[in-house]
């Protein structure tokens, strides 16, 4: 098997996977324990609702953060392979048709997640957390810089090279 070479590459910090992970555990034990206290009678009947939402708010958020958002991308001969904390897979680059932040506002300050859209799949979602840090600590997060290298941006830059169809924003 030949080692591929990889263009470009996009991670979170180190240890974000295990860090989700153990989270939604945690999460998970204290909704357990809520229902067991509600059905022992331990709790009323009153914070029923407090129950019910935390148990959705972790299948919501769990779904989300667990299998959709990817914590680390990486291109190579044309193909983006990317890693949730709980799957991965890769996609080929010619089926790749741009690059949004989430909710189409391009502001540096509240996009803290990337859609890669795709043509036949459901869009990569991306959390973006390096930029924000570089502005508060005063640093440059220019794409094309070298150091920056490790930046969601820099990613897309070179994204942007192999599908020039495909709109990316760079900002």
């Amino acid at each position: 098997m030949v080692a591929q070479q990889v263009t470009a590459s996009y991670q979170m910090f180190r240890y974000y996977r295990f860090q989700i992970l153990g989270m939604f555990a945690l999460f998970a034990v204290i909704g357990v324990v809520l229902v067991a206290a509600a059905a022992g009678g331990a709790i009323s009947l009153h914070p029923l609702w407090f129950v019910v939402s935390w148990l959705v708010g972790v299948v919501v958020l769990g779904y989300f953060a667990l299998l959709r958002f990817c914590y680390r991308l990486e291109l190579a001969d044309g193909v983006v392979h990317w890693y949730a904390p709980l799957r991965s897979g890769w996609v080929s680059v010619a089926e790749v048709r741009g690059a949004r932040p989430l909710f189409n506002h391009s502001s540096r300050w509240s996009s803290f997640v990337e859609v890669i859209d795709l043509a036949d799949h459901r869009p990569l979602l991306v959390l973006v957390f390096n930029r924000l840090g570089r502005q508060r600590y005063g640093q440059s997060y220019d794409p094309y810089e070298y150091a920056n290298r490790d930046d969601v941006a820099w990613f897309l830059y070179q994204l942007e090279k192999l599908t020039p169809d495909a709109p990316m924003r760079m900002e």
